[in-house]
């Protein structure tokens, strides 16, 4: 796989040189190691090759926090579309999450209490991230 499924940017580059350099590796590499993982990537969209390759990357320089950060967007992206928004400290400074519901009626309140309820598995599984991982 070539470099040229890819656009990246002069910063972007930065943060590759330096995360080579910290993994004593090189961006081939890299590369290699990421459509090993990833198969499916889109010779057509540097863009998005880009980005998810920029994601991968951060991914394993940052695991820890990744991996919380990751199970938090799941959460969010169980509540996508509903009257429910989640929010919590940009970093995980702390364990809080808020939890805003936008209602009018008590049918709503009611529907949101339920979906809530079928959801807490993926705040159970954010918790346990949280509590396994010692970034605070």
């Amino acid at each position: 796989m070539s470099i040229n499924y890819f656009h990246i940017t002069h910063s972007q580059q930065q943060i590759i040189d330096e995360f080579c350099q910290i993994k004593n590796t090189n961006l081939q590499n890299i590369i290699n190691n990421y459509i090993k993982e990833f198969p499916d990537i889109n010779d057509k969209n540097k863009k998005a090759n880009t980005i998810k390759l920029m994601k991968y990357i951060f991914n394993i320089r940052y695991p820890i926090y990744s991996k919380i950060k990751n199970s938090f967007e799941e959460l969010i992206r169980k509540t996508k579309k509903t009257n429910i928004s989640l929010n919590t400290h940009e970093i995980f400074e702390d364990t809080s999450v808020n939890i805003n519901i936008n209602i009018s009626n008590y049918n709503e309140l009611i529907k949101s209490i339920e979906f809530l309820e079928q959801k807490k598995q993926y705040f159970k599984e954010y918790f346990k991230a949280l509590e396994n991982e010692d970034i605070l």
